[in-house]
């Protein structure tokens, strides 16, 4: 899901459409200390946030933990969530990445770029930073979004250079891999 701006959460409410889409994702590893991160849609388009509120209620009061992936600048944080407390939603229902999906990684021009580009950073999140390099490199809660900027800087794509300055030691960056959006 991608909150296009938190003012029309306030004007509108549950009302409100957003994006949402469900995206696969495949990590293959080369030898070279690359990784190829593929995602693929398998269906995208819109709705409105009781719908997405519904849904998310229903299938987390069956015991199945289901989260909405979102990405927006650090910002918005304190704003959306309350916002969206307002509107009923819990906030574990929401698993958040700290960057601005419309410029990183890639620049977007839609929408289903912008889902496309949450999809590629919660996999370099998830996958890449906290299942293959937090145990080697040590890297704590708080550095793991930095860390992940720091890839995709390595790697030659958009990211925030400020993250990175703060909290991302120059040793640690040559240590990480490389990463290809395919």
């Amino acid at each position: 899901m991608y909150p296009r701006d938190v003012r029309s959460f306030y004007l509108v409410g549950l009302e409100a459409r957003v994006p949402i889409g469900v995206f696969s994702v495949d990590v293959e590893e080369r030898v070279d200390n690359r990784l190829i991160i593929g995602v693929k849609p398998i269906k995208w388009g819109y709705t409105t946030l009781s719908a997405l509120r519904d849904f998310l209620a229903g299938e987390n009061s069956k015991g199945i933990k289901t989260q909405a992936h979102m990405a927006f600048p650090a910002e918005l944080g304190h704003s959306l969530y309350f916002i969206l407390r307002r509107l009923g939603f819990r906030t574990w229902w929401f698993k958040m990445v700290n960057a601005d999906p419309t410029i990183v990684p890639l620049k977007a021009g839609n929408d289903y770029e912008v889902l496309r580009n949450i999809a590629y950073l919660h996999a370099i999140h998830r996958l890449i930073v906290i299942d293959k390099l937090k145990k080697p490199l040590w890297i704590r809660h708080k550095t793991a979004t930095p860390t992940m900027h720091a890839i995709l800087m390595k790697s030659g794509y958009n990211h925030n250079k400020h993250l990175i300055q703060q909290h991302v030691p120059k040793t640690m960056i040559e240590k990480l891999p490389k990463v290809v959006l395919a």
